[in-house]
């Protein structure tokens, strides 16, 4: 009887526990939430595709009762506009949610990001923020598309050196039909550029020389790579975002891509809070709910996208990409490293490089 009396002791004192733990973890979380309703808006400047988005923002709105403001625009116009708007005192944005990983980490790494941690944490891998300032939210691959129409199956390369192969052999052919990024005038095109130069070396260039031979289709997005392959005017679409790849194939039997066997970069989407954000306790609960269980299910769902965080029983999350990709895999994670070539000097140098030989003018 006793000891039966200290083990019901025990448990009580354990179910007291558990109940102020959790009163103490989800207080500040209602708390939050009442403040962003009171704020009611929320202001996020976004390279994402808002019908990708448009699931994650219904959700948010419906959960927490705050209207979600969504701008869609090209990476290097998100942060052209952001600092234009911070240099000129106008209210900048509550969110930033970007692919062109190097410019979001420099927005942080030059004071203008606010810190936050999300109330799990301690659950959460090591490397899904910087400096708890930039966080990442999604990984995508990055891919070849192709038009299923101008390659067979035998002729899709599945390396940069069978796609060098392939355009120096046959340059007539693809003269004018290989889509890739403008690397001046898009943020991610140039971020992959440079992930492709410290992964790649010497191989690069002589891809770069190969595209430019064929008088490359030069774009600055994912999307108008794939409209190229669509329409038939290119045939061959280099670093696309597989995510866009993805959804693009699910829906038309002419796109189809391939994770190249080399090794496939893979990017994640990071989003990071304005320190000066108009509504602070909105782009607060919004990155919370970006990183909770919840969150990362729906972004999940896009196809090419995969969670951060674990997710149990899909095969949709960040050890699935692993080991989809096996030693191909190559994931870019948020760090100072990616400053490297964002110094005035080195992206000149990079720049200087890659414009003599697609004979392209200075922007």
């Amino acid at each position: 009887m006793q000891g039966w009396h200290r083990g019901g002791i025990a448990l009580l004192i354990g179910a007291l526990l558990a109940a102020l733990w959790t009163q103490f973890h989800h207080t500040p979380h209602k708390r939050l939430a009442a403040l962003a309703r009171n704020e009611g808006r929320l202001v996020i400047y976004s390279v994402t595709d808002a019908a990708t988005a448009r699931p994650l923002i219904r959700a948010f709105e419906a959960r927490y009762g705050t209207r979600v403001d969504y701008r869609e625009m090209s990476s290097l116009a998100l942060h052209r506009r952001f600092l234009s708007d911070a240099a000129a005192g106008r209210p900048v944005a509550d969110v930033l949610w970007s692919s062109a990983m190097d410019l979001q980490v420099k927005l942080a790494n030059d004071g203008h990001a606010a810190s936050h941690v999300p109330p799990d944490a301690a659950q959460l891998p090591p490397w899904m923020g910087y400096q708890q300032q930039v966080w990442i939210t999604s990984f995508e691959p990055i891919v070849f598309a192709y038009d299923r129409r101008a390659l067979s199956p035998r002729e899709v390369p599945h390396t940069r050196a069978e796609l060098t192969g392939l355009l120096q052999r046959q340059r007539a052919r693809f003269h004018g039909r290989v889509a890739s990024y403008h690397v001046e005038r898009s943020g991610v095109g140039f971020n992959l550029l440079s992930q492709d130069v410290r992964v790649g070396r010497d191989e690069t260039w002589r891809l770069q020389r190969a595209l430019a031979g064929v008088d490359p289709r030069l774009h600055t997005s994912s999307s108008a790579m794939l409209d190229e392959l669509a329409s038939g005017k290119a045939a061959l679409a280099y670093n696309v975002i597989g995510s866009y790849a993805a959804t693009r194939a699910g829906r038309d039997p002419r796109i189809g891509f391939v994770h190249p066997r080399d090794y496939t970069l893979v990017l994640g989407r990071l989003a990071l809070i304005p320190r000066n954000a108009p509504h602070p306790h909105a782009a607060r609960l919004w990155l919370d709910f970006m990183l909770s269980q919840a969150g990362q299910r729906l972004l999940a769902r896009a196809p090419g996208t995969y969670a951060v965080r674990a997710l149990e029983g899909e095969a949709r999350d960040f050890d699935a990409l692993s080991e989809l990709l096996g030693n191909g895999f190559e994931p870019v994670f948020p760090a100072r490293g990616l400053l490297i070539h964002l110094d005035d000097v080195k992206r000149q140098a990079l720049l200087t490089r890659w414009r003599a030989l697609f004979r392209v003018r200075a922007d």
